[in-house]
């Protein structure tokens, strides 16, 4: 009996939308992301605060992990639809890899979604968990990722208004950022 309910809990754990667990844990409970230092497509050296204003779909990924490249798919057909609309941002970040990699691994695709620099430091190659990101004065910033992908949008403010880990679609993000276009 004790078997079956810890498989029932566990079930229900990991079945859960993220947002009712990101109520009860740590760094997921904040209402605003912490900047981060980028650079754009374009070279263009710029921070995740310098969007405010904006409605701002971040993602992190890597080049190596399935699910990640399965949902370029997704940026690409709402990038499209979104790419004349100036106060949408779509804010690509990989934090495993070289950004010289991702350009790389992107020009094999039939993707043309832009794709940015994080500036992440590799403090450990063997764990990536230890890599970090950067913030615009050179500071070192946690956001505590466990899993990717993993992908946050935020209102004209900065506030995130929605979380996905590993369950973004068309459907879900393009009602998320359609329902902050109707908000003006």
């Amino acid at each position: 009996m004790k078997q079956i309910t810890l498989v029932i809990s566990m079930v229900l754990f990991f079945t859960q939308p993220f947002d009712a667990f990101a109520q009860q844990s740590g760094w997921e409970k904040q209402q605003y992301l912490p900047d981060i230092a980028l650079t754009t497509a374009a070279g263009v050296k710029t921070s995740l605060h310098q969007y405010r204003g904006d409605i701002v779909v971040v993602n992190f990924w890597a080049t190596w992990c399935g699910p990640c490249i399965g949902e370029l798919k997704v940026f690409q057909t709402l990038y499209d639809q979104y790419k004349n609309t100036e106060d949408v941002e779509f804010i690509i970040l990989n934090m495993f890899e070289s950004y010289a990699d991702e350009l790389y691994f992107m020009a094999k695709t039939p993707y043309t979604i832009p794709i940015s620099d994080s500036h992440y430091e590799v403090r450990d190659p063997s764990d990536t968990a230890k890599n970090v990101l950067t913030d615009s004065r050179g500071n070192h910033i946690d956001y505590g990722l466990d899993s990717i992908p993993f992908t946050f949008v935020l209102d004209r403010s900065g506030q995130t208004i929605a979380r996905f880990r590993n369950d973004l679609n068309v459907s879900n993000l393009g009602q998320a950022i359609g329902s902050l276009l109707t908000r003006g």
